[in-house]
């Protein structure tokens, strides 16, 4: 089976090992369709979004308790979307793909010389040290090039198309993405590697997390749209 959803996979983390709700959710769809119910996990355009409701302060889903209800939940829905369903067992397979440019965002010498200062300095490793350390390792790994190709693909199985890219967007861009076609469009992020997060222009200018300038975030505002417009549009090859 191959299922997409779209959630960090971050219900099991600290000190524990495990394939986290993804894993579960196999385990479910096994327990009900059998041992050979292997599934290809696709995780959607999750860039900002976890398994924890923020608006609650006091609530923060996790543990394997947690990973058990969202695995049946999953199962859930993977039941409903296969009901009544018929097996096409030679599906046409198609592909289309590209290559396009993203650009790095600049880091200035006064940024590079002030994280050089922090990262010698005897400050604890909070989030400012380790944010800098790793804009230096940005910088080296850069080594003075401003773009980069960035390979965007869309497999079509039968009537479905996966969007697939090397890209962690946020969840915008996912839903632009199925309202090519909804119901048949999966999104698969992190995709033959891995530029980083991937926000939405307003995202950038709220800031935050995931748009702060390291190796996690590191290409230009437009860089999601860029993306996401090539994918519309090998989707609308591979779904014609």
């Amino acid at each position: 089976m191959i299922a997409n959803f779209a959630c960090h996979s971050t219900v099991i983390s600290q000190g524990e090992f495990s394939p986290d709700y993804c894993g579960y959710w196999e385990k479910q769809l096994q327990a009900r369709y059998g041992q050979s119910a292997i599934l290809v996990f696709l995780n959607g355009a999750c860039g900002d979004i976890n398994q924890i409701d923020f608006s609650v302060n006091s609530k923060r889903e996790s543990g394997p308790e947690h990973a058990e209800k969202m695995a049946a939940a999953l199962a859930d829905a993977a039941d409903n979307a296969l009901a009544g369903k018929s097996f096409d067992p030679d599906p046409v397979l198609s592909w289309a793909g590209a290559d396009v440019a993203i650009t790095y965002r600049p880091l200035s010498s006064e940024q590079l010389a002030a994280d050089r200062a922090l990262v010698s300095s005897d400050a604890p490793w909070n989030a400012a040290k380790w944010q800098a350390r790793d804009r230096l390792l940005l910088a080296e790994e850069i080594s003075g090039r401003w773009s980069i190709p960035c390979p965007v693909d869309v497999y079509g199985i039968g009537s479905t198309a996966i969007a697939a890219a090397p890209w962690q967007p946020f969840c915008a861009f996912g839903l632009e993405l199925k309202a090519i076609a909804p119901k048949r469009v999966m999104v698969a992020m992190l995709a033959n590697g891995n530029i980083g997060y991937v926000p939405t222009p307003e995202a950038f200018l709220g800031g935050g997390y995931e748009p702060t300038h390291c190796r996690g975030s590191r290409h230009t505002p437009d860089t999601g749209d860029i993306i996401s417009q090539a994918s519309q549009q090998l989707l609308k090859i591979v779904l014609k």
